[in-house]
This record gives structure tokens, sequence and C-alpha cells, in this order.
């Protein structure tokens, strides 16, 4: 009997582990067993790389975009097939995967792929992209892939090219109203923020919660409705509710407007997400409860999207002291202050034992969101205002606004005295501190193991803020009378000069990872640009 000659072929994960792949399609055997994401890139030969690194203002830089987990041939691509004319002056009516011809599967589409390895897993809504090589995949719209492209495309390192996926994922706006429509109105609206359009992208996130709630998502029994037999499409439409919810509330805070909307078309009744190896798997989905019916973290496990959805509840219950008229908020303070302690000790390792590249993208933004949240809680209580620091020489542009949401952080100051003589309270060197440590655990993110360009865009504006943070903090250390009083001990201009040092180390690392997340999207660009300015103006 003659053995069978080796596959030509293999996987990316079974390449990258040198392991032997039997190619087949669209699952290999070994990523079929192991649950692994299972992915195949077309040969490069004859191709030239046309990506050049950029070249950062800051030497930490390269560090930060070496830490890229991604195989080259997977950044590098060969000449893409689209579904449509992505050149044609007419945009596409909305049809149905059904009605194109590809000339490749769908799962196997160059900037879906990219989709998958950089966006998704931030924001988990769309059927996983297994379910793209089944006959679930018939059931969805031809401008969600649209919009899976123009997303991914952004990940391809060619000045220009995300513009030609523009027109067929905006198709979606003129789509009829169902469910699909609503996870297209929530995936434009993040991309929308991302550029720095913020009217846009709350118009388009506020279209997306008031057609939910027409067509019914917030109802306990809406994704089994509309879930054709299937339990990952009956998943998806959970997600995306709880996606809205999310959402929501993180543009709500870095926007400074107040809450979007009115809390009553949040369903505590509603099933919370499952696990997310699970749903990407395919796995059996079990029942997950709800929030009303939520088991004590402490002897049950819960997903890590439900620990996001938890993150964002605790975020809302922020903004609504911190917003509040009431001129004593200390009591209440303290009460929050305890429970976002509580909700981080109860958080599961967010690195598994056996793959430390990658980080649980659900965990990572529950901790951004907690930090945000201990920000904006202790800012109004402690010595640090930040309302004074931004960027006003910026040169304007023709894309962006002149300013961001991300960099303005609003302060309320006793109206019966002004500012610079504001009575202090006794523990107000308590409130600068956690205000510091959270700015100081904010950025720390930035040096998680996995990439930083795969985050989600808010996480700019997460950044944003703790630069802020720190430039404040090292422009109030500046102040001669503080100094002075510090020096003045035994040791205590070499301490003064490391807290210095610490405070630069830390904008620094904000900059530079901003420079990276700016390779994709625009608003980071820009930001950054007015982190450096505020820096120098400081």
């Amino acid at each position: 009997m003659v053995d069978q000659k080796p596959s030509p072929l293999a996987c990316v994960p079974c390449r990258r582990r040198h392991l032997k792949c039997d190619a087949q399609m669209p699952v290999c055997t070994r990523c079929y067993n192991t649950n692994n994401d299972c992915r195949y890139v077309r040969s490069r030969r004859g191709l030239r790389n046309r990506s050049s690194p950029d070249t950062g203002d800051l030497d930490f830089t390269s560090w930060l975009n070496g830490a890229i987990d991604i195989d080259p041939d997977f950044l590098e691509l060969p000449d893409l097939d689209v579904s449509v004319d992505i050149h044609s002056e007419s945009i596409p009516s909305p049809g149905y995967i059904a009605a194109v011809v590809d000339s490749e599967p769908l799962a196997h589409d160059a900037m879906i792929q990219l989709y998958y390895h950089h966006f998704h897993r931030s924001h988990p809504i769309l059927l996983p992209r297994r379910s793209l090589a089944s006959p679930l995949c018939q059931q969805v719209p031809a401008y969600i892939p649209h919009i899976m492209r123009y997303i991914g495309s952004h990940y391809y390192h060619h000045p220009g090219f995300s513009d030609s996926f523009h027109a067929p994922a905006y198709t979606a706006l003129s789509a009829p109203n169902d469910e699909f429509k609503v996870q297209g109105l929530l995936l434009l609206s993040i991309i929308e923020h991302s550029y720095g359009a913020e009217e846009k992208a709350r118009k388009l996130l506020h279209e997306a919660i008031q057609l939910a709630c027409r067509l019914g998502m917030n109802s306990t029994s809406f994704a089994r409705a509309h879930s054709r037999g299937s339990p990952i499409l009956e998943e998806s439409w959970r997600r995306t509710y709880w996606e809205l919810v999310v959402v929501e509330g993180i543009m709500s805070a870095i926007g400074g407007g107040g809450i979007m909307s009115s809390p009553k078309w949040i369903n505590h009744d509603m099933q919370l997400p499952c696990d997310e190896n699970a749903y990407n798997s395919e796995q059996t989905l079990q029942q997950p409860p709800s929030l009303s019916t939520l088991p004590d973290p402490d002897t049950h496990h819960i997903s890590s999207f439900t620990h996001r959805i938890l993150a964002t509840q605790n975020l809302r219950a922020v903004l609504q002291i911190t917003q509040s008229l009431d001129p004593d908020t200390e009591f209440q303070t303290e009460t929050l202050d305890a429970r976002l302690a509580t909700s981080l000790m109860r958080l599961p390792s967010s690195l598994p034992d056996h793959d430390t590249s990658t980080v649980d993208e659900m965990i990572f933004q529950t901790l951004m969101i907690t930090y945000l949240s201990r920000i904006y809680l202790h800012h109004p209580h402690s010595t640090i205002r930040l309302s004074a620091y931004h960027a006003t020489t910026i040169s304007t542009s023709a894309i962006l606004p002149p300013s961001t949401s991300c960099t303005r952080f609003h302060t309320q100051p006793n109206p019966h005295y002004p500012q610079h003589q504001q009575p202090r309270p006794h523990n107000t060197s308590t409130h600068t501190q956690k205000l510091l440590r959270a700015a100081d655990l904010l950025s720390n993110l930035a040096t998680l193991p996995s990439s930083v360009i795969s985050r989600t865009p808010f996480f700019t504006c997460g950044l944003a803020i703790a630069v802020v943070v720190h430039v404040a903090a090292l422009v109030e250390r500046g102040s001669p009378l503080l100094r002075s009083a510090a020096e003045s001990s035994s040791g205590g201009r070499e301490r003064e000069r490391d807290k210095d040092d610490s405070l630069k180390a830390r904008i620094e690392l904000g900059v530079g990872a901003l420079q990276v997340l700016g390779r994709v999207w625009p608003l980071a660009r820009r930001v950054r640009g007015e982190m450096v300015e505020m820096y120098r103006c400081r």
C-alpha cells in the first residue's frame, strides 16, 4: 500500500505550528478536532511585497508593531476578486448572497478573512466564519459581506484601498428593515466613529436601536422566533442586541453628551451571550442566564461577553453620578468604586494557558471600560482638572472635524467658587491617586500580548483619555510651589525625577499605540496628532 503524499497546501494554524495538514476544505481535520480557526491563503509566488512599514518618531512603536501575531502571507495578498464591480458608478441594489456569483467561497474571501482575523473578535455579532461555508450563509443579505469586506479592507496596508469597498457597504442604508439591517447599521456606526464622524455614528447607532426595538429584538422570544431553526443564528441575534447596549454605553461615555437613550429599552430578562469559543466553533450552545437570573460570578462561570455587559452597566451608573446635579455624591462614588474593584477581582484570566499570543477581546474591553469608569468616577473629586488641556493649534482636516470627543473631558466646578479657589475635601489625594492608577492600567493595555492593531476602534479614545490624564498630572507636578516642597526632603529631587520619567513613559506609550492604530483608523491618526500637540504645549 502506497502512503498518501503530503498535501502541498496547508492551513495557517498547521503551518504556524509546523504540523502535517490534510488540507481538507473548508476546515482541515486537525483544526476540526481542535476547534481551531482554520483558514488558507493563496500562494504569493511572483508577487511583490507592496506593504512598507511606517517609520515612527518614537522608538518603542516598532516594538508595538512587532507584537502583531499574524502570518506574513495573511497581509500580503494577491489581486482580489470581489463580488461586485467596485469601480462602478452605480450602487448595487441590496440582494442576497445566493444571487451573487463569487470566484471563491465567501469564507476564503481575502477581505473577509481580514475582517474575522482583526475585527470580529472585538465585535462578535455576525455569524462565525465557519457558518459562511454552510447553508446558513444563504440567509445573509449581500450587504453584510460588503460591510465585512469594507471593514477588512482597512487592515490591508495600501493607501485609499478601502475606498473601493465603501459604496457597496452603504447599500445597507436602503435595505429592508429587518434584523440584518440592525447589524449593518451597528457596524457602520462603529466605523463612522473610527473616522471621527461622531454625529453620523451616533445617528446610525440611534437608528439601529430604534429599528431593533420596533422589530422586537429586545424581547426574550425574538431570537428563537427568527432563528430559522439555527441555534447559531439565534445566538447572533442575542449578541446583536447586547452589542447595541455595549456600544451605546461606550459612545455615551466618550462622547461627553450624556446617555444617548433611555435605559428602558434594556431588557434584563434577555438571555446573555454564550462563550466565544463555543460560538465561533459552532458547538452546542447551552441556554445562558439573563441579567435578572445571573448566578454568583464567584461560584459560577459566566461568559466573557457577559463580563463586558456588566462593565457597561457599571459605566452607565458612573455617568449617572457624574452628570448628576447633586452637590454631594461622595457616598455614591465610594459605593461605585467598591463595585468596580470587585468586578475586576471576579474577572477570569484573559491569557489562555495554551497560547499567550492572544487575549480574549471581551475581557480586554471589560478592562478598558472599567478603567474608563474609574477615571470618570474619580476625576471630579481629584486635584487634576482635565478641561484645560486641549489642543487648540492643530490644523483642521478635510475629512475629520477640528476636535474629537476623545480629547474632551468635562468637569463640573462648584458654581459658588472660582475654579482656582474651590475647597478641596480631605480625601482629594486618594481620588487623585485612584485616577492616575486607572490611567496607568488603561495605558498598560497596549502592552498586552497580541496586536494593538486588532483592538476595537474604541481603544483610540481609551488611549487618548489616559494620555490626557498623564499630561495633566505632569503639568500639575510642574508647579514651582509643589515641586519645591517635594524636593525639600532628602532624596526628594531624585524621586520627583523618577515620577516625571514614569509619566513621560506612559505618555509615550499611549502616543505610540495610537500611531499603530492610526495605520488602520483615521480617528487614531488625528487623536495622536492632538496628543503630541498637547504634550508639546503643556
